[in-house]
């Protein structure tokens, strides 16, 4: 369930794209898995002063995730148990993408294991190539995994698009 259009494409996306120095410090705010003790804040339209200067006060995260912490944006995309938005950290202005699932439908399923083995294997990958994994929390209804936002979408569908690759971009993708 990754995005196949970016923000950038579509003209009535409320969030704003992070500038690239946030980009660059992509992990800092909302990898509540394993929470370090500080964070540092920054807004999605910053300059890169104030991304340097917020660097040295670091704000503390050890709060409970809910809905309410995010300012929702347009749908990214779909899958079998729910959706995938666009979303803003309200607090800390970081963008990211929302996944939405929905319980009932894990339950009908019988997928409660392959959601739980998910979160799982997110929260113990860190690699460039892979999309971060932020946290995770729910409610009564729903179950919600905060990953990274890819804006240029899926490769799947760049590929798709492009039909091939030069050598040289697909050994960047592989390595």
């Amino acid at each position: 369930m990754s995005s196949t259009k970016t923000a950038r494409d579509h003209p009535v996306a409320r969030i704003p794209l992070p500038s690239s120095d946030s980009q660059l410090r992509k992990r800092a705010c909302l990898n509540l898995v394993r929470p370090p003790p500080t964070c540092t804040t920054e807004s999605a339209q910053v300059t890169s002063d104030d991304v340097k200067n917020s660097a040295v006060q670091p704000v503390p995260i050890h709060k409970e995730l809910h809905l309410g912490m995010f300012e929702i944006g347009k749908p990214l995309g779909k899958g079998k148990f729910g959706r995938v938005y666009l979303a803003k950290h309200r607090e800390s202005g970081y963008i990211c993408a929302l996944k939405m699932l929905k319980k009932e439908e894990i339950t009908r399923e019988k997928a409660e294991m392959h959601v739980r083995r998910e979160i799982e294997v997110h929260s113990n990958l860190r690699h460039p190539g892979i999309l971060g994994f932020y946290g995770w929390f729910h409610d009564s209804r729903r179950v919600f995994i905060i990953l990274e936002y890819a804006a240029g979408g899926e490769l799947y569908k760049v590929l798709q698009r492009e039909k091939t690759f030069l050598e040289q971009r697909a050994a960047q993708y592989i390595s």
